[in-house]
């Protein structure tokens, strides 16, 4: 393997390896993992195994992507009030 895959390959993570905090990004399905301290990555729940790599920001970028999954996952509330 060449430096460039040998770097590369220590950026990925497995389901079930213990890994520093930190943000999380499953391959292949996209979704964000957020570790407040250091944890064991979650399988993936359709029988394959899940692989990670890490998400890097600046703080402000990893508060603002917090924020945004926080968002995006918060149930839409109706537009009329009563």
């Amino acid at each position: 393997m060449g430096a460039f895959s040998d770097v590369f390959m220590d950026e990925l993570y497995l389901a079930g390896e213990r890994v520093p905090s930190g943000l999380y990004r499953e391959i292949g399905t996209g979704r964000l993992v957020q570790l407040n301290e250091e944890d064991i990555l979650p399988a993936s729940l359709d029988g394959r195994v899940a692989t990670y790599v890490c998400i890097r920001y600046t703080w402000h970028e990893h508060t603002n992507a917090i924020t945004a999954m926080e968002t995006a996952h918060r149930p839409m509330e109706s537009a009329h009030r009563h």
